[in-house]
């Protein structure tokens, strides 16, 4: 915990909190920078969130809608921001079995931050591995009721980037 205090305002902060503000930080420092090598991205995405509490597991499948902010830092690695949020709620397993009153889970949020290294393999094709650092919350809905969950992971990837002309490009 952190805490910061002037004459009559005093702001504490966890750890979580430092690690979203960073998060956003490094997102709109990507946004600020106007050059070449800056790049955006819209990503739709379908999820899987898995959590298990005491003996039970929950799993459910949304569909989000994000932006990706990216840096070229170097010729052959990137840095990006991504922001994710829920376009519907997937229907909630627990263990295995859809629930009889409907439940959904959507992704309140999702925040990250990744280093991409990347190698050309032809003019129009390049493959790129990805170490992301994220934070995201999960909110579970059955009728009026709700429960939410957060948390923070690490992921690796690999994918390709294929650009189609000078500003446009599909990955996988």
């Amino acid at each position: 915990m952190i805490s910061f205090k002037t004459n009559s305002l005093r702001i504490e902060m966890s750890n979580f909190q430092i690690s979203k503000a960073a998060i956003l930080l490094a997102i709109l420092f990507t946004a600020q920078v106007t050059s070449a090598q800056t790049y955006m991205q819209l990503d739709m995405m379908s999820w899987t969130i898995n959590s298990k509490v005491n003996a039970d597991s929950y799993q459910s499948k949304p569909t989000t809608i994000g932006i990706t902010l990216g840096y070229e830092i170097a010729p052959n690695l990137d840095v990006e921001g991504m922001y994710q949020s829920s376009l519907d709620g997937g229907d909630l397993k627990i263990n295995g079995a859809t629930q009889s009153t409907p439940v959904t889970n959507k992704l309140s949020h999702f925040y990250a931050i990744s280093i991409k290294p990347k190698i050309s393999l032809s003019d129009s094709l390049t493959m790129f591995g990805k170490f992301s650092v994220g934070s995201g919350k999960a909110t579970a809905y059955a009728g009026q009721y709700s429960a939410s969950s957060s948390g923070s992971r690490t992921a690796l990837g690999v994918g390709f980037d294929f650009e189609l002309d000078d500003k446009r490009y599909l990955t996988a």
